[in-house]
């Protein structure tokens, strides 16, 4: 009797580590071409600051998708704020462990294995994580070239 290979794809979600940040600012590079990809520096701040707020999905050991995060209190930014501004120019120095709101700066998902629902698990890693720390949203901004 032949048995067939019904393996799928094995996502494993978790928050990223420090010896993640290579192939995270690697997959920047791939999502995003024509922008600035992240820095080491500015991982590891990011790091630092809100460990949880960097979440990834890998497939077979690789990052295929990425997302971060940080808390503000909201009623400190107006509505036409700045990518730089929000998140401190990608450091998140601004963190606040007393804010109201999960504020989404980046999510990537790379292009070779889209199709498998990363983004969704993505975003849902982030509603958890709202929910994790009762917040009251879940606000998203992203950098825009030029």
């Amino acid at each position: 009797m032949k048995t067939r290979n019904s393996r799928k794809p094995k996502l494993i979600e978790r928050n990223a580590e420090k010896g993640d940040f290579d192939e995270i600012i690697a997959l920047s590079k791939i999502c995003f071409p024509d922008n600035d990809p992240w820095k080491y520096d500015m991982l590891e701040s990011q790091y630092n600051l809100f460990p949880e707020g960097m979440q990834i999905i890998t497939f077979e050991g690789k990052i295929v998708g990425s997302a971060t995060s940080l808390m503000v209190s909201w009623d400190e930014y107006d509505d036409d704020h700045a990518w730089k501004e929000i998140c401190d120019n990608g450091y998140i120095t601004n963190h606040d462990e007393e804010g109201d709101t999960l504020y989404g700066i980046e999510v990537m998902v790379h292009p070779d294995y889209q199709g498998l629902k990363i983004g969704r698990r993505l975003y849902e890693m982030r509603r958890n994580l709202c929910e994790d720390k009762n917040l009251m949203r879940i606000l998203i901004g992203g950098r825009v070239p030029n």
